[in-house]
This record gives C-alpha cells, structure tokens and sequence, in this order.
C-alpha cells in the first residue's frame, strides 16, 4: 500500500503537474524531444535506485542526449524567440519523475495492472487534494468540463488503455526487443501531428536534437534493460 502510495504521488499526480508546466512554457515540439531523454534519465537513476553500474558507454549516450537539449536551447524557439530555462528545466525534470516511477515499478511486486490501478488511484487523490487546496472548483461548468475531458483523455488513453496495451504486446512478444524497438517511430510520428493538428512548424533544430536524442537513447547500454513501461517487471 505505501509503494503504491509512493508511485501515485510520482505518476500520475507529481509527473502531470510538472510537465503540463513545462509545456505551459515551451513549444510542444521541443518539450516533446526532451520528454524522449527519459531512457537516460532512467540510466543514470538505476545507479542509486536498483544497484547498476554506470560505464563509459553509458556516460557517452548521456553525453548524446543532453548536447540533443543543448541544441535545443541554441535553436530557440522555431517561431522566433527565446526559450524559457525554467520551463525547460521542468521538461527535464519531468523525465527524472517518470524514471524513478519506472524503476519503483520495477521493484514492486504483484500484478502489473493491478498496481497500475492502485498507484493512478492514489494519484487522483492527490490531484484532487491539490486542486481544493489551489482553490479549483469542482462545480458543473464549462471550465470544470474541459477540465474533466483532458482529464479523462489522459488516464484512458495516455495512461490506462495505452500500458495495458503494452503490457498485452510485451507478453505475447517473443522477445521485448520486438516491441521496445518500436518505441524509436513515436517521436516523429508525433512531430507529424504536432506540424499537422497544433499547426506548429517543425525547425531545423528541432529535428538535429531529435535526432541526437534519439540516438543517445538508443546506444544506451540500459536500452535493453529496460524495455517495459511502467508496471512491468523485469524478469
């Protein structure tokens, strides 16, 4: 109960509230790319949390990563502009939330949705704690409707449907490889819905940051460590 306690108040309570900030802040696009430096934040926190030693080539891919970020910030943003440090602070921030989130996970025991659905549970009560303390009104309401639809977007389709999911294609995969490798197509789908529905045009440096993102990720050495989303364990 405490561990799902713990994991609630990480994801999806803490983790939404940090990085619905940062894109507050910050062009989707470019929160998107740091968003994907989760598998090193994820790598560096498997150090302290789960007893993993960090090599040089561990060390090389994080480099990758954050000279993507660095990128980042030299390009600015990609309608003309300044970035906001702090709000990209918080995008990085937020891939540290969702590792530790992950790696609890992993160390948990029991069923992987069954703690799935414990942790969101917490998380609600939390989120609704916070929004009583900020004052938000839970009264019938225009305001309070949007607020539920995004709400309810996010806990079906980003985080219930989608894990279970994952969960489902994990299992019946022959090997986790199969499915993680797939993971790598996400960003640039998403940069394509982000050009096409937010109508955001897509910079130069948005893609050489992607691309050294990526790439970092993907030499990881805890790449194929940690191929399961949260609520999974590693066998």
């Amino acid at each position: 109960m405490a561990g799902a306690a713990l994991r609630g108040f990480l994801n999806p309570a803490l983790y939404y509230l940090v990085l619905l900030n940062a894109y507050n802040g910050l062009p989707a696009q470019v929160a998107m790319v740091i968003n994907y430096t989760w598998p090193i934040s994820l790598l560096l926190l498997s150090v302290p949390v789960l007893g993993h030693r960090l090599n040089l080539r561990g060390l090389g891919a994080s480099l990758i990563c954050f000279c993507g970020v660095g990128l980042l910030a030299l390009g600015g943003d990609p309608a003309g502009g300044g970035l906001s440090p702090g709000a990209m602070g918080l995008a990085l921030l937020s891939t540290v939330i969702w590792a530790l989130y992950w790696l609890l996970n992993v160390k948990a025991s029991g069923d992987p949705a069954a703690n799935l659905a414990a942790s969101f549970s917490f998380g609600l009560f939390y989120l609704l704690l916070f929004g009583l303390a900020a004052g938000r009104t839970f009264l019938p309401g225009q305001a309070c409707m949007k607020g539920l639809i995004g709400a309810a977007y996010v806990g079906i389709f980003e985080m219930g449907l989608t894990f279970v999911i994952w969960l489902k294609a994990l299992e019946r995969a022959s090997a986790p490889s199969e499915v993680g490798n797939l993971i790598y197509f996400t960003p640039f789908l998403a940069l394509v819905f982000i050009g096409t529905s937010v109508g955001e045009a897509i910079g130069p440096w948005t893609l050489a940051g992607l691309a050294l993102v990526i790439l970092g990720s993907r030499l990881s050495p805890g790449n194929r460590r940690f191929r399961r989303k949260p609520g999974a364990r590693l066998s």
